[in-house]
């Protein structure tokens, strides 16, 4: 798979995730599930456009450490979002374990970028790169935050209502997918030696847009009460940048002008 082709689908899968989270907080930009959603898609957003960076500066360690960083505050912003499905505010044991999972995030953030190479030692391209003697307690963690994540899940799941049942099922399937995938080829894979297929950890995003743009357009989540023109708009946009995504040439050519 071509470096190119990937960042050009990088650059859909980041527009696409822009819009669902402008579209659900446009949508009732007061509600606060809705702005959780929104800063989940913008952190999101930018996790998967500091990956398409990535593929613009291959050697840059600063640009794959910013992309390690970013995945621990998505998985955050998640556990926010879905407290908000059911409380006006956070709860006191969710709130303390979101701001212990910052403080310990941003500690390994700031430990990482001053570090010269005990998280990553060496990136040489998006296909190979060599992990530090920390890099294991960096994926322990991750994975703590991902089967927390999935407790949670479960647990909110059984409160929730038969018909919000339906679209939030969508919606977790639509995040665990991405979720494992990321897990798999940026944290397991590499901890073991295999660092190959760490490319494709932000392209699997693509599975959250896609399941939550059906929960949201079909099964009127968020109580969205979609009509027809603001689907056609929406999907017009997808074509666009699915138009967008085949100009390979002049979408390589503007990004390397503006950034190089």
């Amino acid at each position: 798979m071509e470096i190119t082709n990937i960042n050009n689908f990088l650059l859909v899968v980041f527009i696409l995730t822009m819009l669902l989270g402008f579209y659900v907080w446009k949508a009732n930009y007061k509600n606060r599930l809705n702005i959780s959603y929104a800063v989940f898609c913008a952190i999101t957003g930018s996790w998967i456009f500091a990956n398409y960076l990535w593929g613009f500066f291959q050697t840059s360690k600063l640009i794959l450490l910013t992309t390690y960083i970013l995945s621990f505050f998505l998985l955050i912003s998640i556990f926010i979002w879905v407290n908000f499905l059911y409380h006006k505010n956070l709860t006191k044991s969710l709130s303390i374990f979101i701001w212990v999972n910052i403080i310990l995030s941003s500690i390994l953030g700031i430990y990482s970028f001053l570090s010269n190479h005990y998280i990553i030692t060496d990136v040489k391209s998006r296909f190979e790169f060599s992990t530090g003697p920390f890099f294991p307690i960096l994926t322990l963690y991750f994975i703590f935050l991902v089967f927390s994540l999935l407790i949670y899940f479960i647990y909110q799941y059984r409160m929730a209502s038969v018909d919000l049942k339906k679209s939030l099922i969508v919606m977790i399937i639509g995040i665990l997918i991405s979720v494992i995938i990321g897990s798999m080829v940026s944290f397991v894979m590499p901890a073991l030696g295999f660092v190959n297929l760490a490319i494709l950890d932000a392209p699997s995003a693509i599975f959250f847009v896609l399941f939550s743009t059906y929960a949201i357009l079909k099964m009127q989540f968020f109580d969205l009460k979609v009509v027809l023109t603001e689907i056609l708009t929406y999907f017009v946009l997808i074509l666009s940048f699915i138009i967008l995504f085949f100009m390979k040439e002049q979408v390589n050519f503007l990004i390397r002008t503006v950034f190089m």
